[in-house]
């Protein structure tokens, strides 16, 4: 958890500059590290704070049953919801992650048409700033 909260606090002072442009690969970086990551990193911070929450609300409900899985339950004859809600946090925040991860990309180049910034990629490798000026 500690580990969560430094990196989400570096990503928050990555992203304080306004006009900075926001690379997708590395706002993808930011989303595998951490869920919201890389919306935090663009600039999205209401979506990043969504999906950050919601990760963790689901590996908490899925922590709540980990004591209920390691216990021998006797079987009672019928349909029982034993690791349901393990599932069913743990695939929350699997999905929410997993979404992050793809959208983060796409906030980056979201933050950068909204500060009319453009990342081109060179051909060694770096990477060249553009600013679109519309006549």
């Amino acid at each position: 958890m500690r580990c969560l909260l430094l990196a989400l606090s570096l990503l928050l002072a990555s992203g304080a500059a306004a006009q900075s442009p926001k690379e997708p690969v590395r706002a993808q970086l930011y989303s595998f590290m951490a869920p919201g990551g890389g919306q935090f990193y663009a600039g999205e911070t209401v979506k990043g704070a969504v999906l950050l929450a919601g990760a963790v609300v689901g590996l908490a409900v899925a922590a709540t049953e980990i004591d209920d899985l390691t216990r021998n339950v006797p079987d009672r004859g019928y349909y029982t919801t034993h690791g349901t809600r393990f599932g069913v946090g743990l695939g929350t925040a699997g999905v929410l992650w997993l979404y992050g991860i793809i959208d983060a990309p796409n906030a980056a180049r979201r933050a950068n048409r909204r500060s009319q910034l453009t990342v081109l990629p060179r051909p060694d490798g770096g990477a060249t700033v553009a600013l679109r000026v519309g006549l």
